[in-house]
């Protein structure tokens, strides 16, 4: 990570330098063009290239109904194409179930239909990148952990319970729709030509990071639901276990990203601590006969295990990076 000055040039436009290494590795030269993306809390700039369609034609379905057709249409998403062209199908009868498919799909859309044959192009956006959409993930979670608590602190307001438990349930829902996004983005990683074994490595280690968070927000929405039947004296330290959590959650992200060993193996270590916490409480909920408590405190536990295996991840990744000529 590098620190750069903002310039001020003429009266209302401000300036900042980009890296030597990062206009090389691109092939930039001054008078090039890039393409500057603004958001709330960061600027992404990106080099402005021409990037082909890649197309895929598909011939008949093997089955029309039921769960078979999504999973098709997800596995064709993941694969990484922009543009999915379906033959010999009944068009008609199949267009209500595609339509219903794509809006889960970020991206997605219906752009032709003939009699037999559907065309879907995906629109997302160049500026999508894998660590981009796995922030994304990460503060969706975040999210998720707030509400938690916003369940235990408002168990009087059982509407506003049921809510929240609502609300849980959609940014999960909305999670897995980030998790594809990240699959489909890592395969378009692997499929350029100019791919690179350190890409391989890359692509590896953030698909084992985007399946981990997916799993961790599963357990959250689990978690929620169970959380609403649990009362205050069943387990008194659930406010806490659920901030330690969420605050070594966000460390072994963080220590990923930064490929920072120190906190990575913090991370790791701490782990062990809240994981004998909430199974010290596992034991007295066993004996007390209480199965819902237990039950909420089982997803911590999955939590808190996904938690480590991410901080082992960021461990492999800064001593690679560490490494002679890596």
């Amino acid at each position: 990570m590098e620190t750069r000055k903002i310039q001020l040039i003429g009266s209302s436009s401000y300036m900042i330098s980009l890296p030597k290494k990062w206009i090389l590795s691109h092939n930039l030269k001054q008078g090039d063009e890039v393409t500057v993306y603004a958001y709330e809390g960061m600027v992404v700039v990106l080099p402005k290239e021409y990037k082909r369609l890649v197309r895929i034609v598909m011939k008949g379905i093997h089955e029309e109904k039921g769960d078979f057709l999504r999973r098709y249409i997800y596995a064709i998403y993941m694969l990484g194409f922009d543009e999915i062209v379906l033959e010999d199908i009944d068009a008609a009868s199949l267009l209500d179930s595609f339509t219903e498919i794509v809006h889960e799909l970020i991206g997605m859309e219906i752009i032709d239909v003939a009699d037999d044959r559907i065309v879907f192009r995906i629109l997302v956006t160049p500026e999508l990148d894998v660590i981009t959409v796995l922030r994304r993930i990460v503060q969706m979670i975040n999210s998720m952990f707030e509400d938690a608590l916003a369940i235990l602190n408002g168990k009087e307001d059982v509407e506003g319970v049921e809510k929240v438990i609502r609300n849980v349930s959609l940014t999960e829902e909305n999670i897995d729709r980030f998790y594809w996004l990240v699959v489909r983005l890592e395969n378009r990683i692997i499929r350029e030509k100019s791919f690179k074994w350190n890409e391989l490595r890359f692509v590896l280690g953030s698909r084992m990071l985007a399946k981990i968070l997916e799993d961790i927000s599963d357990h959250i929405s689990r978690f929620s639901r169970y959380l609403a039947e649990v009362r205050p004296d069943d387990v008194p330290e659930m406010p806490v276990l659920i901030k330690s959590i969420s605050e070594l959650f966000n460390k072994s992200f963080n220590s990923y990203i930064e490929s920072d060993l120190i906190a990575s193996n913090e991370v790791a270590r701490d782990v062990e601590a809240v994981q004998n916490r909430i199974i010290g409480e596992l034991d007295s909920l066993d004996r007390a006969g209480k199965v819902k408590p237990a039950l909420a405190l089982h997803h911590l536990l999955g939590i808190i295990w996904n938690i480590k295996s991410i901080a082992e991840i960021a461990i492999n990744r800064a001593v690679r990076e560490m490494a002679t000529g890596q």
